[in-house]
């Protein structure tokens, strides 16, 4: 057998990305604040970029400050964050001071406050704590007792457990049978096991539930709601809202500093020393360079939102359930662009709607497979008001609710429905069941 080599060129398409049309794309992807950081960076930067009005834009940035927590569950949707006057340290730190504490007292509470964590549980052990001070365990204890009467109630407990106690002895120090299920039971409690509780403590279920309910107000993780997180602040890129009955779409970039070039340095490209003359010309092209792609960004975000309220209009009118199935691929094709480019002129960017504060990204959604294409929004809207007028004494099981939204013409198989069931929080039937 003669073995023979052969020798095969080939050619290869590679698309090099410039350092410029890099920093296109990057400049394509930045929300409107995110944007006026780099151009305050970039005329640091360059002598030839001049932002007029920069500093009072900074300080008058239109953000829209975060709701508080419950406000933020009943906005999937809107990435906010919860704002506090002051952190949960600094607030143990106040109410410290205003206890009559013993002296020998003082310093191992303000020691523990700085070893409670952000869910305001006591993260360090009581042995630890008098080993590391130097003083006996009997008045670690002291002070943690001393701690657990601040608030907010549930505050400096050690667990779970502790953290129930406390606050349901402040609220309903007479409720027996709410204390002993938080003491003895409180896995099986969680597990919805009524019935059997009932039984084990001689009362009727309907007890059980009262009680049950009562624990279920109760804060798990009471420190959260002082939480030291730094507030972020959502500015629109786009406001969208109709006109003598048509839709139309604002630029919010007005509030943005004018970019213009110095006319000062601008001359210095005619300077006699070559090498300050090839400096500037640099810096010239690099800032028209930025000014085109600003202007590019500008262009692309407005064609992609008028593309998006074209399609959406039943969601613009009507809310979440009218949202129709959208990819970026399918906006990308009608538009002509690269599905990536879609993607970047989306990114983190807010549209200020007729339902209000929106993220781009929110207008696109997938299809479920149903026969008049519904999205996965709307079955999980249809789904939790399936579950929302249930009888609770007899809730729908996940096989029931599927069938129910056959009816409706949403095709979802079982294992679906639990799917959207857990990503909305909603219990399993049996956990659902309500007594009395």
């Amino acid at each position: 057998m003669e073995l023979g080599f052969q020798l095969k060129q080939e050619q290869t398409l590679r698309l090099t990305l410039t350092p410029q049309l890099r920093q296109a794309i990057e400049i394509l992807q930045f929300s409107s604040v995110e944007l006026l950081e780099y151009l305050h960076q970039q005329q640091m930067e360059n002598p030839l970029i001049e932002l007029e009005g920069l500093y009072q834009y900074i300080h008058d940035v239109p953000g829209t400050a975060a709701p508080r927590q419950q406000e933020e569950r009943d906005r999937p949707w809107y990435h906010r964050v919860v704002v506090s006057e002051a952190t949960l340290h600094e607030r143990l730190e106040a109410q410290l001071m205003e206890l009559p504490l013993p002296d020998e007292l003082k310093p191992i509470c303000k020691y523990l406050i700085g070893n409670v964590d952000e869910r305001g549980y006591l993260d360090i052990s009581v042995g630890e704590a008098a080993s590391l001070l130097g003083v006996e365990e009997a008045l670690v204890e002291q002070a943690i007792a001393w701690l657990q009467q601040m608030d907010p109630p549930g505050v400096c407990a050690r667990n779970l457990t502790e953290c129930l106690l406390l606050q349901l002895r402040r609220t309903s120090p007479d409720d027996e049978l709410a204390l002993r299920l938080v003491e003895e039971a409180l896995e099986e409690l969680a597990q919805g096991k009524i019935q059997s509780l009932a039984q084990r403590y001689g009362v009727t279920p309907a007890e059980v539930q009262r009680a049950y309910d009562r624990i279920q107000s109760l804060n798990p993780h009471p420190g959260l709601a002082y939480s030291a997180e730094t507030p972020r602040y959502l500015v629109p890129d786009v406001q969208i809202e109709k006109v003598d009955g048509e839709y139309v779409i604002l630029m919010l970039d007005h509030w943005l500093p004018h970019f213009r070039i110095n006319p000062a340095y601008h001359q210095l490209i005619h300077h006699s020393d070559e090498q300050v003359a090839n400096y500037m010309r640099e810096k010239l092209n690099a800032a028209l360079w930025i000014a085109k792609s600003i202007e590019q960004r500008r262009q692309t975000l407005y064609r992609v939102v008028e593309c998006l309220v074209e399609e959406q209009k039943a969601f613009l009118e009507k809310g979440p359930a009218y949202l129709r199935p959208l990819t970026l691929k399918q906006v990308a094709e009608k538009l002509g662009m690269h599905e990536s480019t879609v993607s970047r002129a989306t990114s983190g960017k807010y549209a200020q709607t007729p339902q209000g504060l929106i993220e781009l990204k929110a207008f696109f959604t997938h299809s479920i497979g149903a026969e008049d294409e519904v999205s996965p929004e709307r079955a999980k809207l249809r789904l939790k008001a399936l579950i929302d007028g249930e009888d609770k004494r007899k809730p729908y099981s996940d096989q029931k609710l599927a069938e129910l939204l056959q009816a409706e013409g949403i095709c979802l198989s079982r294992r679906t429905v639990a799917k959207y069931r857990e990503e909305m929080r909603i219990p399993s039937s049996a956990k659902r069941k309500r007594y009395g």
